[in-house]
Parts: C-alpha cells; sequence; structure tokens
C-alpha cells in the first residue's frame, strides 16, 4: 500500500519541488556518460518513485520494517545517514565497479560530510550552516538551486 501511494505521490509532491538546475545537472552527467545512483535517508519505497523520474541507475534508501504486511515503525538497519551513506556508496562502487575518486556526491546537511568526502567530486548543494562552512574550508563548490 505505501509503494502505491509513493507512486502516486510522486506526481504531486516530487515533481513540484525538482528543482530546474538538478535536472540540467543530471542531464549534463548523463551526456557524459555518468552512471546516476540515489543515495537517500528517505524511506525506499517512497523515494524510488523519484530515482525512476529522474532517469537513475541505481537507489538506496532506509528501508523500514514490517511484519506480517504492517510497518512497525522500526527502520532494518537503521536510519541512512552520516557514515552509513558512504558505507554503502563504498558498497556500490565495488559492486557496480565505480571509482568514487572520480565520482560526484551531492549533499545539503552536515550530516551527509562523510558521504562528500568519500568521493572525489562533493558538491555542496543548498547546504545547511555547518555544510556551507566546511564546503569553503575544503574549497568544494556550493551550488545554490531554487525554483524561478
Amino acid at each position: 500500500e505505501l509503494e502505491r501511494w509513493a507512486a502516486g505521490a510522486a506526481e504531486r509532491y516530487w515533481n513540484p519541488r525538482l528543482f530546474p538546475a538538478a535536472l540540467q545537472q543530471l542531464e549534463t552527467h548523463r551526456a557524459q556518460g555518468h552512471r546516476i545512483i540515489l543515495i537517500s535517508g528517505g524511506i525506499d519505497s517512497v523515494v524510488k518513485p523519484l530515482a525512476e523520474a529522474l532517469g537513475g541507475d541505481a537507489m538506496i534508501g532506509t528501508k523500514p520494517e514490517v511484519e506480517e504486511g504492517y510497518l512497525t515503525g522500526r527502520l532494518v538497519n537503521g536510519a541512512l545517514n552520516g557514515i552509513k551513506k558512504a558505507e554503502v556508496a563504498q558498497e556500490l562502487s565495488d559492486t557496480l565497479g565505480v571509482d568514487l575518486g572520480r565520482s560526484y556526491a551531492y549533499g545539503d546537511s552536515y550530516a551527509d560530510r562523510e558521504f562528500l568526502e568519500c568521493v572525489g567530486n562533493p558538491i555542496a548543494v543548498n547546504p545547511d550552516r555547518r555544510l556551507r562552512k566546511l564546503a569553503r574550508s575544503r574549497g568544494w563548490p556550493i551550488h545554490k538551486w531554487s525554483h524561478p
């Protein structure tokens, strides 16, 4: 039922929130032959329609625990944030043969720090105060994406 709701919510929720600059950036990556992999702290079945709409090659999200067809409110492996995002990126790079040193990652909060640090091309997008400060100190690009 959650997956069915999420599929319908994609048009109502995700599409109006997509930044034109983000979509353009994805097209630039595709044109350069880059794989598009979405690693999100969001619940996987809710984020999956977004990954599909973006034309992602793979998507990893937080997995909710389900017992007898019901969500328990717990997460299978805990929240996918912080160091766990970096670990998932490393696992995916090993599985898919992706060189993280040549990869790009985008993050908006300080909680994405480890994830951004594990790639060769980290980019802070609409960063929170702490990530903005870190990005400046490390010389990472900072993008401001907005709606027209």
